[in-house]
């Protein structure tokens, strides 16, 4: 193949790849699934979507850190009471 035909072929191939990729998008605006590809999320290409946590996930840890925060005072009180026995 010659370098000038080459050069088409490849411009060909490119034009054709942006092409397809457009009509795909049209595609899944309009609602029927197209084989290969995943509905879009809403995040940009190469970003995580984000996950929130559960109902029950946040309930733990905020069980979690009342318990931290109960034993937190209770270690308190204890320190206050041996510093006015010693006084």
């Amino acid at each position: 193949m010659l370098p000038d035909e080459r050069s088409v072929l490849e411009t060909e191939i490119v034009r054709l790849q942006g092409e397809n990729a457009m009509l795909k998008k049209e595609l899944l605006s309009r609602g029927p699934p197209v084989p290969g590809v995943s509905a879009p999320s809403g995040a940009k290409p190469g970003e995580s979507e984000l996950k929130l946590p559960s109902d029950a996930e946040v309930d733990k840890v905020i069980s979690f850190l009342e318990k931290v925060w109960r034993r937190l005072i209770e270690m308190g009180r204890t320190v206050q009471r041996d510093v006015e026995k010693k006084n």
